[in-house]
């Protein structure tokens, strides 16, 4: 990977996201990518995550990058855009509040749709496939 400002914010949210446990993906970008979509896409106790990457606090999110995440967060998901540490931070919280609602990293996991059934959380996930 290159070493622009933005593709290292991506290394330091790729290496807070691993340290986190959160399965996450980077969506393809360019002429066989969808336009808008943030730089990173991830499951957090079950919601969906957008961040969008940016070299600095001076680079702001396109016109189409912000109806995208503006259509992510009314369908239920949550959006970030990150351009430092203080940002990055920012999604480590959030992740980390998401967890202590449900099963976190580190906490046993439990088969598929077999959640407790004490309180929302990650764990009580309905499975349409079961």
């Amino acid at each position: 990977m290159a070493t622009t400002p933005e593709n290292r914010t991506k290394a330091k949210l790729d290496k807070m996201l691993k340290a986190e446990g959160v399965w996450y993906y980077s969506p393809q970008a360019g002429p066989f990518g969808v336009a808008g979509i943030p730089d990173r896409v991830a499951i957090v106790c079950g919601q969906f995550v957008g961040i969008e990457c940016k070299a600095d606090k001076t680079k702001k999110p396109t016109a189409l990058q912000t109806k995208c995440m503006r259509d992510i967060e009314q369908a239920g998901g949550k959006c970030f855009v990150a351009y430092d540490d203080e940002t990055i931070e920012s999604v480590r919280e959030y992740i980390r509040a998401r967890n202590s609602k449900g099963q976190g990293v580190g906490a046993q996991a439990e088969e598929p749709g077999a959640g407790s059934g004490g309180g929302p959380g990650c764990q009580d996930a309905v499975l349409p496939w079961d």
